[in-house]
C-alpha cells in the first residue's frame, strides 16, 4: 500500500510537469497571436491560473474553519517565489531579465501590493476591511498594467473576431493543462498535509513552510519548463502575477471568512523575512536589466536561513 502511494506521489509530479508544459506552450501561442508580450499576458492570465492550488487550499481551509491555513500558505508563497523560484530560474538560466518588462515604478508598486497582506497580518489579525482593501489594491494594479499593455482589449478582439481553428485547439490545450495542474497539485498538497499532521506540527507554520512550496509546484515546474522552451519571460511574468494574485485571494478569503484571521505570535520575524525578500529582489535588479546567477544564489541562501528558522518553530508552537 505504501509503495503504491509513493508511486502515485511520483506520478503526480510527472503530471504536474506535463500540465505546466501544456500551459507554457499555449500561453506562448496565444501571446504571439494577439501580439502581446508574453510577460504581460502571463502576468495576469498565467499568474492567476497557477494560483489555482492556492484557491483550492483556501476554499478547503474555510470549509474546515481553519483560516490560518490559507494565511500561512499565501504569505509563505511570497517567500517561496522571491527567495526560491525566481532565484532558481536565475541560477539555472544564467540570469533572468526584469527591467525589460516592468519599469522602476511599476515594479515597486507591484512589490508593494504583494507586501501589504504581510503588513496587515503583523498585528496578528486581518479584518474584513483590510480584506476589502487588498482586493481594491489588486484591482488598481490590474487596471494600471492592463491600460499600459492593452491585454484585455487585444484578447477580447482575438476571441471575438478571429475564426481560425488554432484558437479552439490552443484554448483546449490550455484548459487541459490547467486541469492537470489542479488535480496533481491538489493530490501533492493533500499528501503533504497528511504527513505534517501525523507529526502534530503547527498548521500555520506547516502552511507557511511546507504547503506554500506544494501550492507553488506549478511555478517551479514552469521555471524548469521555461528553460527548455526559452520562455523565461513567461515564467517571470507568471511569478510576479501569481504573487499579486495572492494579495487578491487573501482579501477574498478574509471577507468570506467573515471574521478576524489570527496568525501566530512569532510572525514578526516572518514579516521581516517577507519584506526583506521583496526589497532584496528590488535592490538587486534596480538600475539594471538582469537578476544574475550570483544574485540568485544569494537569495537562495536567504531562503535556506528562512527554512532553518521556521523549521525550529514547527514543534515549538
Amino acid at each position: 500500500m505504501q509503495l503504491t502511494e509513493n508511486l502515485l506521489y511520483v506520478a503526480a509530479f510527472v503530471g504536474l510537469w506535463y500540465g505546466s508544459g501544456l500551459i507554457v506552450d499555449s500561453i506562448k501561442r496565444l501571446a504571439r497571436k494577439v501580439r502581446i508580450p508574453p510577460f504581460a499576458f502571463s502576468f495576469f492570465v498565467l499568474g492567476f491560473l497557477t494560483s489555482i492550488p492556492e484557491i483550492g487550499v483556501g476554499i478547503n481551509a474555510l470549509e474546515e474553519g481553519r483560516p490560518e491555513i490559507f494565511v500561512g500558505n499565501l504569505l509563505g508563497s511570497v517567500i517561496v517565489l522571491f527567495l526560491l523560484v525566481i532565484p532558481l530560474l536565475a541560477v539555472l538560466s544564467g540570469g533572468v531579465k526584469v527591467r525589460k518588462h516592468l519599469g522602476d515604478r511599476d515594479l515597486l508598486v507591484t512589490l508593494g501590493i504583494i507586501a501589504v497582506p504581510a503588513l496587515f497580518a503583523l498585528d496578528r489579525t486581518v479584518t474584513n476591511l483590510e480584506g476589502f482593501i487588498l482586493i481594491v489594491l489588486y484591482t488598481a494594479l490590474f487596471y494600471i498594467i492592463r491600460v499600459k499593455k492593452g491585454v484585455l482589449s487585444r484578447v477580447e478582439h482575438m476571441l471575438v473576431n478571429e475564426q481560425q481553428d488554432w484558437r479552439h485547439s490552443t484554448l483546449i490545450k490550455l484548459t487541459a493543462g490547467v486541469l492537470v495542474v489542479f488535480v496533481t497539485s491538489r493530490f501533492i498538497v493533500d499528501k503533504t498535509i497528511e504527513l505534517s499532521e501525523a507529526y502534530n506540527f503547527s498548521t500555520f507554520v506547516v502552511s507557511l513552510l511546507i504547503l506554500s512550496v506544494g501550492t507553488n509546484l506549478p511555478e517551479i515546474s514552469l521555471a524548469l519548463r521555461s528553460l527548455t522552451s526559452k520562455a523565461e519571460d513567461i515564467a517571470l511574468g507568471d511569478y510576479l502575477g501569481s504573487a499579486a494574485s495572492n494579495t487578491m485571494l487573501f482579501g477574498v478569503f478574509t471577507i468570506i471568512n467573515n471574521g478576524e484571521v489570527v496568525t501566530v505570535r512569532h510572525f514578526t520575524i516572518t514579516f521581516f523575512i517577507i519584506i526583506l525578500s521583496l526589497l532584496g529582489f528590488y535592490v538587486l535588479t534596480r538600475g539594471k536589466s538582469w537578476l544574475t546567477r550570483k544574485e540568485g544564489l544569494a537569495l537562495l541562501a536567504c531562503y535556506l536561513v528562512f527554512l532553518i528558522y521556521e523549521a525550529n518553530q514547527l514543534s515549538s508552537i
